[in-house]
């Protein structure tokens, strides 16, 4: 089976409304990644070893995204339609929160590459 990779690069504090938006069309399967996430568990786990890979720490550099997958068929094509209709609608929505780096990227993904 054939799946889209949809990834939602944003600010921090805009994970929470775009993961809200994305319950509300009902995608409830999505992976958030964070640097705040990272930082914390870090902080939170020194005992557990005694130096972190500095690519892993170079890769979690700066990111804010959530990553989901949609079936590559029209059903999936219809939803992420509706995503990205609703991700164009919440900076008029929640002008309180910082959008400017809002981007939805795609990418085809097999069975296989999982």
């Amino acid at each position: 089976m054939q799946w889209i990779e949809c990834t939602v690069n944003l600010s921090p504090e805009t994970i929470e409304p775009v993961g809200a938006m994305l319950d509300d069309i009902g995608i409830a399967g999505y992976l958030i990644e964070d640097e705040r996430d990272f930082l914390d568990f870090l902080e939170h786990n020194r005992a557990y070893w005694d130096i972190v890979d500095e690519g892993l720490s170079q890769a979690m550099k700066g990111v804010s995204r959530i990553k989901f997958y949609l079936a590559d068929d029209e059903t999936g094509r219809a939803t992420l339609t509706r995503v990205k209709k609703a991700l164009a609608a919440l900076p008029h929505a929640l002008p309180q929160f910082h959008w400017d780096n809002l981007t939805l990227c795609e990418q085809p993904r097999a069975d296989e590459d999982w």
